[in-house]
């Protein structure tokens, strides 16, 4: 061929058809569609319940003093100190 023969005209892409409502489909595709929504769902409720259990569980341990003491050596976790050196620390190193 001739490197300057032209080629075919590419056929404009013909419309598709409506895609199918659930409801025409047989139910036992049905069944797992709504199942599948369902797992779906349920994982992201336990997911976000955690979440703010967690969140309930570290506000009930929140003291706004740990962020204004420097930490403490102790044998007593309670007792030990706070965040400030840790936290403001890296602002004069840059």
């Amino acid at each position: 061929m001739n490197a300057t023969a032209q080629r075919a005209p590419v056929p404009a892409p013909s419309a598709t058809t409506p895609r199918d409502s659930i409801s025409a489909w047989p139910l036992r595709d049905r069944i797992g569609y709504f199942c599948a929504w369902g797992a779906g769902l349920l994982l992201i409720a336990i997911a976000g319940s955690i979440v703010v259990y967690m969140a309930i569980r570290g506000a009930q341990y929140f003291d706004l003093s740990l962020f204004l003491e420097s930490p403490a050596a102790e044998t007593d976790q309670s007792k030990s100190g706070g965040f400030k050196d840790p936290l403001t620390a890296p602002r004069c190193c840059w």
